[in-house]
């Protein structure tokens, strides 16, 4: 896989989108090389595999179109729900969106943003 031109910034809307969960993650470890190769990579993901989920170094989660965490990923993520109250939503393999969302209460954190 090959990028004709070399842009400073990258967006992808979605780019496992119909693909098998072996696709996707080979498609997110080079857009992955491609970010460590020193290219800003935007990306919108919707359910990634715990595999591909690791891959994001920082995350913006947005729950009903409101920004619910906007940070690094992994263990500062975890520690953010768990000081929010909200430790239930964080499981053991830090794969936030394979969470159900639906059972999410975001009115504290959405208070707190004022």
């Amino acid at each position: 896989m090959s990028i004709i031109t070399d842009p400073l910034v990258l967006y992808l809307d979605e780019p496992t989108s119909g693909l098998d969960s072996f696709t996707s993650d080979e498609v997110m470890t080079f857009v992955n090389k491609l970010s460590r190769d020193g290219m800003t990579i935007c990306a919108t993901i919707h359910s990634p595999s715990p595999f591909t989920f690791q891959l994001f170094r920082k995350l913006l989660l947005l729950i009903g179109g409101r920004i619910v965490y906007s940070g690094e990923n992994g263990t500062p993520c975890v520690k953010y729900f768990i000081n929010s109250g909200e430790a239930a939503f964080c499981s053991t393999n830090i794969n936030l969106m394979s969470l159900q969302c639906t059972r999410f209460d975001c009115r504290p954190l959405f208070a707190a943003q004022g």
